[in-house]
Parts: structure tokens; sequence; C-alpha cells
């Protein structure tokens, strides 16, 4: 990554972070998609990939059907 071009940004956690097991859910999912492993990456992108397929919606008149 150009150095250059990259950013920084700030996430704001919803309300019931600190319920118990949140943040060790949230820890998983960042390393997930930032760690070193491009595998686990790979997997959730696969999984959240057919979450939408499975839960996508034709609407009548959308453009996009």
């Amino acid at each position: 990554m150009d150095p250059r071009k990259r950013s920084l940004i700030k996430v704001a956690l919803p309300p019931g972070f600190d319920e118990p097991g949140a943040f060790d859910q949230t820890e998983r999912l960042v390393a997930d998609l930032m760690g070193r492993k491009p595998e686990r990456r790979f997997a959730y992108i696969q999984e959240s990939a057919r979450f939408a397929m499975e839960n996508w919606t034709c609407e009548e008149g959308a453009g996009t059907c």
C-alpha cells in the first residue's frame, strides 16, 4: 500500500458494545478482516456474499432486476 494514499478513520462503536462477549466478537472480526491471514478474509467475504444472496429480494420497479 502506498503510504501517501492511506487514510486513518475513526470507528464509533454502537450502544451495547459493552455487553458480555461483544468485545471478543469484534476483536475476532477485526483480526479476520485486517489480519495477516488472507484465507480468513476470503472466508468472511464468501460467507457474507452467500448471506447477501440468500436475503436479496428484487423489488418491482427498482430497475436492478
